[in-house]
């Protein structure tokens, strides 16, 4: 038999054996996925949620007994404790009303054996009773305390029994409830537990058969091809030198000619070298194709390296770019965005800035050492962002022209956000697929940042790190103290403006009645912050934020939340 016949042979075997494993393994860890999610998704967070609902109803007629026993109240203080009180019952309907719908799902979710989806629908029996109790639950509260108001303290005392009725009940049915869940918990670890084990066995053993044949046929065929790869040792120690110019001898037909034949092509292959980074270069920034491919030991992230770095990431995105592509033909809609992305790419790359990726209509590009120096990432990046800007005047007045339109040109806006902080920086991927690229918070954070553009109206927004390093070369405001989606922690938004020192007169006048309507908004000055916003308006009738703001006095007078803190929480949307 051949060489390369019994190498495709062993290769097979290898490969079916490996498939085999690799099926049953993937079987049995969706079995196992779907029994931990039934865990997770559904046993133990409906256990806890019937927990808390035994707390908060504890906690209720805690609560009702301690307003009832106090003397000497006012009606003011009253009526804020029973504000209160009525909050920890809706907290508890609450606990229910969610664990009814984890319930619900859990039923209806195929992932979950019949006898899971059984056992649910049994526990959600009798969550049904604990729903209807809780409205005269709830009537017998509302009656105790319409008793202490009305008739004092021996007439609310004793409407005030009926509640413990009902709390006997449900004590027992939510203990019923979380005995039934614990021990549906317990037994789906224990089944999860057992998989694993017959799992692992049978990998074990898969492996074991696989190697002994591996090791077998390895050994045979390597006393066969070790002449033939001293030679091709040689020849490689000849290119490792920088000789280009060896040819091996490929003589007759055989696995080992085969071999001579993709050594020497390899040659060829050697000598394109310069050719494909200069073909590769228009496709990843010329400068990341260098550090790969001629990587040194200089600290410079490689082709299998990523190092922590302080950097600056850029999003942007074309506002109402969907509506845009339905209006065009699909060659229209590609020249718009090789021009769009062109005028683009050349501001980042003039701003020293790194291309990452286009992602649809975005562009997301960063800025980092070694190919930004020293600080300088966070003002080159607000520059290019305005450099940006600036080129989109001169591009939608060739708009027309590269679509082909005389009229109803689309308006053409782009949206930047920006963060600075701390990302891996460097190659990311399959041994197969590789991109260079930056990674972390930061980035998560900068696409935020993106999106908030479109609350505000604005069209540069970054985060308070960029801001204070590139402070000293552009222009602008503060805009406003969010928690962006997906964050927990508030951050301070600066819309970039203009270069340094070129502010218009309109632009400087908004800046200083937006920094004052900001100050008394912080402050719950309402009244002040409205008329700081409405003079902003004043300076330009235009302006996003403005307008947003005074929607937002207007909400918190009527809603006058206790607990304003001076910062805006945007949803998941």
């Amino acid at each position: 038999m051949p060489v390369r016949h019994k190498i495709l042979a062993l290769a097979a075997a290898l490969i079916l054996l490996f498939a085999v494993a690799i099926g049953i393994s993937a079987l049995l860890a969706e079995q196992i996925k779907h029994r931990m999610a039934g865990i997770s998704n559904y046993h133990l967070p409906i256990a806890g949620l019937l927990g808390r609902f035994d707390t908060l109803t504890d906690r209720y007629e805690v609560l009702i007994g301690r307003l009832l026993s106090e003397h000497g109240q006012t009606p003011e203080q009253m009526k804020q404790d029973e504000t209160h009180i009525q909050g920890v019952l809706t907290d508890a309907r609450g606990m229910v009303e969610q664990a009814d719908r984890l319930l619900d799902q859990g039923i209806a979710d195929d992932a979950n054996s019949i006898e899971d989806r059984l056992t649910l629908a049994k526990v959600k029996g009798v969550l049904a009773h604990v729903i209807r109790d809780l409205k005269p639950y709830a009537v017998a509260g509302d009656a105790a305390l319409a008793a202490h108001r009305e008739h004092g303290f021996d007439a609310a005392l004793s409407a005030a029994r009926g509640l413990a009725e009902y709390d006997d009940s449900f004590q027992v049915d939510t203990g019923e409830m979380t005995r039934t869940l614990v021990k549906l918990a317990e037994g789906a670890t224990q089944r999860t537990l057992e998989a694993q084990r017959r799992a692992l066995g049978l990998d074990i053993a898969l492996f074991a058969v696989t190697a002994l044949i591996g090791i077998g046929l390895s050994v045979g065929l390597a006393r066969r091809i070790a002449a033939a790869m001293r030679e091709l040792l040689t020849g490689a120690e000849a290119v490792e030198g920088g000789d280009l110019s060896i040819i091996l001898p490929a003589v007759g037909r055989d696995e080992i000619a085969l071999l001579a034949h993709a050594f020497n092509r390899m040659v060829v292959e050697l000598k394109a070298r310069e050719r494909i980074k200069d073909t590769f270069g228009k496709f990843v920034d010329p400068r990341v194709v260098a550090r790969l491919v001629d990587a040194s030991g200089d600290g410079t992230p490689g082709a299998d390296t990523a190092d922590r770095r302080v950097a600056t990431v850029f999003f942007s995105d074309i506002k109402g770019f969907s509506g845009i592509s339905e209006t065009l033909t699909a060659s229209a809609m590609v020249g718009l965005l090789n021009r769009y992305f062109t005028r683009m790419t050349e501001a980042v790359r003039a701003r020293h800035g790194v291309v990452d990726k286009y992602i649809g209509d975005a562009v997301m590009a960063f800025w980092a050492a070694p190919f930004t120096p020293g600080d300088a990432h966070a003002a080159e990046a607000a520059l290019a962002a305005l450099d940006q800007q600036a080129a989109l005047v001169e591009f939608r007045q060739e708009l027309p022209q590269i679509l082909g339109l005389r009229r109803n040109v689309p308006e053409f806006k782009v949206r930047i956000g920006i963060a600075t902080g701390e990302v891996v920086l460097g190659t990311i991927g399959s041994p197969a697929v590789k991109s260079f690229t930056v990674i972390g918070d930061t980035v998560n954070l900068a696409s935020r940042v993106e999106g908030v553009n479109k609350v505000f109206g604005t069209l540069i927004l970054v985060t308070e790190d960029t801001w204070k390093l590139a402070s000293g070369a552009i222009e602008g405001r503060e805009i406003d103290r969010v928690v962006v989606a997906g964050k927990s922690e508030p951050v301070s938004l600066y819309e970039v403006m203009a270069p340094a020192g070129q502010l218009t007169p309109e632009q400087q006048r908004l800046i200083e009645h937006h920094a004052a309507g900001l100050a008394a908004y912080r402050n719950g000055e309402w009244a002040a912050a409205k008329s700081a916003f409405r003079a902003a308006l004043e300076a330009m009738p235009e302006d996003g934020p403005a307008k947003v703001f005074l929607a937002r006095i207007a909400h918190l007078e009527r809603e006058r939340p206790a607990d304003w803190d001076g910062v805006w929480r945007f949803s998941e949307k």
